[in-house]
């Protein structure tokens, strides 16, 4: 193992900031960092480190009302993991196959953007180390999106994700494929990674090791590093294979499109999909393929047009047409990312939009759904482009009475602290206590 100066150097002042993103707040923040990481240098060296148990369990909607559960943890276990990762990234982080976006290494963590930065234009995660690598992943995924699009030949699109993903990856599996690939020379990070991996679940799991499952850490890309190498090989094959049938394949973390000419072709991809998947213990979320029969549709669905007018945030004529295109979709009922869009228009400036429109907005942005998933970035978005903020406060706290995901409570919470100071927040400790799993 190197010595303790090689040891703390990832960990400098910007990284500290980004740990303290979390929503959840720490009650074990280290009074000094360097007498913290020296306990901790001594138990990894000795070989008494042991991973703990989360400080808690995030709830969030995950889709129609099922539950993600997302563990937030402590000092030690955020170092330790972050740590691994750091060591090994630039092995298992660079190893792209053409079309896959997710695969960026950590690089430096930044400082959280200010709430009058745009996240490259999308809806990056707060948790991220790097948003901004987030954001211009995504952007490049998107143009190949529509620049494949926009070829003649493709007329039929299939968009799938993984069922569980994070949480049906086989630890067996990956531990192979990285000891396969990383050097003899790191083998005592792999043995101390994967320490972490099969022991941070013990409040539920107990003493049993963990055979399948990585966290969807809160804070952070450890975890979709990991996620984005075990599909490396599958990546591969898919590829090929598209090549072979004359399709596409374009994939963000476990988001995958499937491009083809007509519909045989994209149906023998998808059966293949299915199969290789099946070999490394995956499988496709049958409940979320959507099938998308024309490039006219695919492209409302994707907003690219839409999405083009916002790209200046400071034009009025071309971000009031978006917003008109954006209702004219909605009442249309067309198949299309709608609660993207409409994040994606809240990054502009909210005073060149007409009041009329403005108006309508608000009234979309309050709908239950839309406001409930709404995370602090957002909601501080939100509180600075309203004209009533009474009247945003009072949907908040009418949500925090039904609301049944403690993601919605804690970034309250963290948005009181700021647009709220006085207020007693006992109410959303209270609920935050009686969702606890």
């Amino acid at each position: 193992m190197e010595d303790f100066n090689s040891f703390i150097k990832p960990f400098d002042s910007s990284f500290w900031r980004v740990l303290r993103q979390s929503i959840v707040p720490f009650e074990d923040k280290p009074k000094d960092k360097e007498v913290f990481l020296a306990d901790l240098y001594k138990s990894i060296k000795e070989c008494t480190y042991s991973p703990g148990n989360p400080r808690e369990y995030i709830l969030s909607d995950k889709h129609n009302g099922a539950i993600r559960v997302v563990p937030t943890f402590n000092y030690k276990d955020s170092c330790t993991y972050y740590y691994c990762i750091k060591n090994i990234e630039e092995f298992i982080a660079t190893q792209r196959v053409e079309g896959t976006f997710g695969g960026w290494q950590l690089g430096t963590p930044i400082r959280e953007l200010e709430e009058n930065e745009e996240p490259q234009g999308v809806s990056a995660p707060t948790n991220s180390f790097n948003r901004k690598a987030w954001g211009e992943n995504w952007k490049e995924f998107q143009k190949k999106a529509y620049e494949y699009s926009q070829l003649d030949d493709y007329e039929y699109f299939i968009k799938v994700d993984i069922a569980n993903f994070y949480d049906s990856i086989n630890l067996i599996t990956l531990e192979r494929k990285l000891r396969a690939l990383i050097p003899k020379n790191k083998c005592h990070i792999l043995d101390l990674l994967f320490t972490f991996l099969k022991g941070w679940n013990k409040r539920f799991e107990g003493y049993a090791e963990k055979t399948v499952g990585i966290p969807q850490d809160e804070i952070g890309d450890c975890s979709r590093i990991l996620a984005n190498f075990f599909l490396q090989d599958y990546d591969q094959r898919i590829y090929e294979l598209c090549r072979e049938n004359d399709c596409k394949y374009l994939r963000f973390a476990d988001d995958q499109l499937i491009m083809a000419k007509n519909k045989r072709s994209a149906d023998i991809i998808l059966s293949h999909t299915s199969k290789e998947l099946f070999k490394i213990n995956l499988y496709l979320n049958s409940a979320k393929i959507s099938r998308i029969k024309s490039k006219d549709d695919f492209n409302n669905y994707w907003c690219f047009e839409l999405f083009d007018l916002l790209a200046e945030k400071n034009n009025k004529d071309n971000i009031n047409k978006a917003v008109k295109l954006f209702f004219e979709m909605s009442e249309k009922d067309k198949l299309f990312i709608k609660h993207s869009a409409l994040r994606r228009i809240l990054n502009v400036n909210f005073k060149l939009i007409e009041a009329p429109l403005r108006y309508k907005l608000f009234a979309m942005i309050y709908e239950e759904y839309f406001l409930s998933n709404t995370d602090i970035w957002y909601m501080n978005k939100i509180a600075k482009n309203t004209d009533d903020k009474e009247e945003l406060y009072n949907n908040l706290d009418n949500l925090a009475q039904t609301c049944l995901h403690n993601a919605f409570h804690y970034n309250l919470l963290k948005f009181n602290k700021r647009w709220r100071p006085d207020k007693d927040n006992q109410y959303l400790l209270d609920k935050i206590n009686e969702l606890k799993i």
